[in-house]
């Protein structure tokens, strides 16, 4: 009897829980820690506008747009580098810094597609319930609202009937 109340429990797989594995196991590989992490730092943020509105530049010239060291600004720089958000060029003796706009572009429009698979899989949008008409009986008198067939988010009394 033990045996069959363990296989009640055992989920049958009808083919979608293996998809369901699929799309996330795909999306898994999108979400990329480093990349989030480096638009999850407020200093770095302001490092990414700095160099959208400046344009390429180099680390004394973001240093000069915020409160921190050059070091530090440095070190962010590597960071976002190193995420795949910007793309270092030496010019004569200094590291100069851009977006890689694109790149970003691709990683964000890669994960909404897996995003859009798993969601698709695993929480499907809900149907939304037709309009019915409510009604509701006060001092002996039932009235009967129907939506507005315009799309008015306001309803008309259909009708009032007394009973009384």
């Amino acid at each position: 009897m033990a045996a069959s109340s363990q296989s009640a429990c055992i989920k049958i797989d009808d083919g979608q829980s293996q998809e369901r594995e699929r799309a996330v196991a795909s999306l898994a590989e999108e979400l990329d820690a480093n990349f989030f992490r480096a638009i999850a730092e407020p200093v770095r943020q302001q490092i990414v506008l700095i160099l959208l509105q400046h344009g390429r530049s180099n680390v004394q010239e973001v240093a000069s747009h915020l409160v921190q060291d050059r070091s530090v600004v440095s070190r962010h720089l590597a960071f976002l580098e190193q995420a795949g958000m910007v793309k270092s060029h030496r010019v004569q003796r200094f590291m100069e810094y851009e977006l890689d706009g694109q790149a970003i572009i691709v990683k964000f429009e890669r994960l909404l597609d897996q995003l859009r698979s798993a969601s698709a899989l695993c929480c499907p949008p809900e149907e939304v319930a037709p309009k019915q008409e409510c009604a509701f009986t006060t001092h002996g008198a039932t009235s009967i609202f129907k939506p507005v067939a315009d799309g008015d988010p306001a309803s008309r009394i259909e009708g009032t009937k007394g009973h009384g």
